[in-house]
């Protein structure tokens, strides 16, 4: 799906490394392109958050349509960030949209904590594609976040399997101009495409389900009050008349 994504290598210290390193360094090679669906669960899956951070997400970006602006458009993308944090830690990087190559959608730069946006995204009234682009770099802020997480004081809580498989492959990121198939196998990006259509997709389908619940959820309010006040009634379950 995406053909660029820029990222840091987790530091790594090569000396004196013992046998049992080597043995679990192996064992995370082999998961990079060998993994089974258990992989592609962090260990936030089934955070009880999950709901309540769609329905926000959703509500923000209702907002999509009312404004051509990209730059409203992008601090509508970093506000689901927001809401992703809340399930999954890992704070969102900064969105930098700029023109980028034909095919490449986004890239996450972690030295730089910078995830770059192709600007024309932007620009499209359908928001799927800038969202689904937008998690599946989120995704890799995430991915990096566990990585470092697994070394750190919070070692116990990340996830001893994945953690490590997370961080060998981000160490030997294969390059999609390079090999696109294997880029496209590789467990960072196969993850990273799973949690954004479906994420993505949820999102999306709370936001038409507002629609459905509340008539005239879409339209634009008269005034700042009567959004305010809608957006109570909805709070609160009940259908506006």
């Amino acid at each position: 799906m995406l053909n660029e994504h820029d990222h840091a290598e987790v530091p790594q210290n090569t000396e004196h490394v013992d046998h049992a390193q080597l043995n679990a360094n192996d064992a995370a090679r082999r998961r990079v392109l060998e993994y089974d669906g258990s992989l592609l669960d962090c260990e936030h899956t089934g955070n009880p958050e999950e709901g309540p951070a769609v329905d926000r997400s959703a509500r923000i970006m209702d907002q999509w349509e009312q404004s051509k602006d990209p730059e409203a458009r992008r601090k509508l993308l970093e506000g689901v960030g927001r809401e992703m944090m809340n399930v999954h830690e890992a704070p969102p990087a900064p969105v930098n949209a700029k023109s980028m190559a034909e095919g490449d959608l986004g890239a996450h730069d972690d030295r730089a904590f910078l995830t770059d946006l192709n600007r024309e995204q932007l620009k499209q009234d359908n928001p799927e594609g800038a969202l689904d682009t937008y998690l599946h770099e989120y995704r890799h802020v995430e991915q990096h976040y566990e990585a470092q997480k697994s070394h750190g004081a919070l070692a116990h809580d990340a996830n001893g399997e994945r953690a490590p498989a997370m961080e060998y492959n981000l160490n030997h990121y294969i390059d999609g101009h390079k090999d696109f198939d294997a880029y496209k196998r590789q467990l960072v990006e196969a993850d990273a495409r799973r949690f954004a259509s479906t994420t993505a997709g949820e999102i999306l389908e709370r936001r038409q389900e507002l629609h459905q619940e509340y008539p005239g959820w879409g339209d634009e309010p008269a005034s700042g009050a009567d959004r305010i006040a809608r957006t109570r009634l909805i709070a609160e379950g009940k259908p506006r008349s």
